[in-house]
């Protein structure tokens, strides 16, 4: 919009220039023409007065005629006034660009001495009346008016236009402070991250070689860890095979306990039957004794009778004495057989009580046994509890270092895409800088218009 007013006052500009320029030649040619010439008068006053541009003329030094439009840009009630005071009672003394007004009045009177169009655009003042500030262009052009010499002057308001191209300034002023707000945080943010990802990659890359290293670590680990439950698997194996040996040694032994128990029990039996018998042996050599005894006593009677009896008696003192010296054998024998029955019955007891003990010992073997077979048959089942959790380690440590593996190789992965990353992160921060340099020139060139 503000690009279309401008280009309006530019073509309103154009359009005096062009007036201008009729205006010049008909007052140029005007002593040239035939002065009856009404219609070409009427053309020319109609053209003067009508022109939405101030005109004036000006000869021998003052301002002899003007238009209305003169009167309303100007700012004064009526002709007269702007006679009087010309364009010089307008502009300020000073303008924006420093220069003074007297001097460029000076610059447009030795231009038109040349008979040359002088121009300054941009004249900055006050109207007389209203003090309203205003901004316009000036046009001083050598002409000929009333059969002499003389300067046609015109002169544009270009306030607006001037307002115009200030708000146009402010605006793009406005829009490159806004545009460093927004692009420039942008752009600081994306510098910002850029030097982020650059920081957080190269951590990334650090922390991948690290992982790297301890999951190669963890691996050799990993791996003789496994080797040591493989030979713990072995060693399981042949505990598990000894244990059952033992156990089957060790039912041996306890039937074997057992029947000895058994055997014992028997003999015990018998050497007790022994002992009875032994007993009853006694009992018998104590009746052989008894009897001994009593046919030594009857030996003795028969002796003496016999030797009562005198000569007839003699035989039967020789058979008493022979019967007394048997039955004195006898008693002796008997007395060895006393003592050796004597003798077996203490041997007897003593083998009994051994059996007994020996069965009591074989029995707490067998008990010992028992509970040896017991703790082997614990033993078996924790063994092979063992070897199956062995079994199940050697099976997790595979598979750990299988884990482990790809843990490296995803490490190894993360540390390129870190390194890609890196990469990446430099180039986008370059690239930021780069963009932060030209968004500055280009405000700098936005600003500086």
């Amino acid at each position: 919009m503000e690009t279309s007013q401008m280009n309006a006052l530019e073509i309103a500009g154009l359009v005096a220039l062009v007036a201008m320029a009729t205006l010049v030649v008909i007052l140029f040619r005007r002593d040239k023409l035939n002065r009856t010439d009404a219609d070409l008068v009427e053309i020319w006053r109609v053209a003067f007065d009508s022109s939405p541009i101030a005109m004036l003329i000006r000869q021998n030094g003052v301002y002899v005629h003007c238009n209305d439009a003169s009167v309303q840009i100007l700012g004064v009630k009526d002709k007269s006034q702007v006679l009087e005071a010309g364009p010089a009672k307008v502009v300020a003394e000073r303008q924006q660009n420093g220069r003074l007004t007297t001097d460029i009045f000076k610059e447009c009177a030795e231009t038109l001495k040349q008979g040359k169009m002088f121009h300054y655009q941009g004249f900055e003042g006050k109207t007389l009346d209203s003090k309203r500030p205003v901004h316009i262009d000036a046009y001083w052009v050598p002409a000929k008016y009333r059969g002499g010499d003389a300067i046609l002057c015109y002169i544009v308001e270009v306030s607006d236009r001037m307002r115009i191209s200030a708000e146009a300034r402010e605006q793009t002023q406005q829009i490159a402070r806004d545009f460093e707000t927004t692009i420039g945080g942008l752009v600081k943010s994306l510098a910002s991250t850029a030097a982020e990802m650059r920081t957080t990659s190269h951590g990334m890359s650090i922390t991948a070689e690290d992982t790297t290293t301890q999951a190669t670590r963890v691996l050799a680990a990993v791996e003789e860890a496994s080797g040591n439950v493989q030979l713990v698997a072995a060693a399981t194996e042949e505990l598990s095979s000894s244990v059952s040996e033992i156990g089957r040694q060790v039912n041996q032994s306890t039937q074997i306990a057992g029947q000895a128990v058994e055997e014992a029990t028997r003999t015990n039996v018998t050497v007790e039957g022994l002992s009875a018998a032994a007993q009853k042996i006694g009992d018998v050599v104590k009746l052989i004794s008894d009897i001994a005894s009593q046919t030594n006593l009857l030996a003795l009677n028969a002796t003496i009778e016999a030797a009562r009896a005198g000569e007839a008696g003699r035989g039967f003192a020789v058979v008493a004495s022979e019967v007394k010296s048997l039955a004195s054998q006898t008693g002796k024998a008997t007395e060895d057989i006393s003592a050796q029955v004597a003798a077996m019955q203490t041997a007897t007891s003593e083998v009994v009580d051994a059996i007994k003990n020996i069965g009591g010992t074989i029995g707490a073997m067998d008990q010992i046994a028992t509970t040896i077979a017991s703790a082997v048959e614990e033993q078996g089942s924790a063994t092979q509890e063992i070897a199956r959790n062995v079994q199940a380690t050697a099976s997790g440590t595979s598979q750990m270092s299988s884990s482990i593996l790809g843990v490296t190789r995803a490490a190894g992965e993360a540390g390129t895409a870190a390194g890609q990353v890196l990469a990446l992160a430099e180039d986008l921060g370059g690239q930021a800088e780069t963009l932060r340099a030209n968004v500055d020139h280009f405000l700098a060139k936005i600003l500086a218009a």
